[in-house]
């Protein structure tokens, strides 16, 4: 399990970095293993409400801060189905 714990954090966190090189509302990526902060220059409440309705459980501390927590058993496919969900949804607000 931990294996996998710090296998899979790496690469959600190397995706969300790939996200923020596309989205300017991201500023910054921080954490470690599978406990990421996605901090927004905006808040963020919209983005989790509209990730919700997608089907991805993430949340939002302190109002621009994105946190996202998934199981220590998480795989390649499920965090890639996150991913294109926040990017959709990031997609969608900064070109509304």
């Amino acid at each position: 399990m931990l294996e996998n714990t710090v296998k899979m954090g790496d690469y959600l966190q190397n995706q969300l970095l790939d996200l923020k090189s596309k989205h300017g509302c991201i500023e910054q990526v921080r954490g470690t293993g599978l406990m990421l902060g996605v901090a927004l220059n905006r808040p963020g409440a919209d983005i989790v409400s509209q990730c919700w309705d997608k089907g991805l459980r993430i949340n939002c501390t302190q109002t621009t801060i994105l946190r996202i927590m998934p199981a220590m058993n998480v795989t390649k496919e499920i965090i890639d189905q996150a991913i294109a969900i926040l990017d959709n949804v990031l997609t969608t607000i900064e070109t509304a």
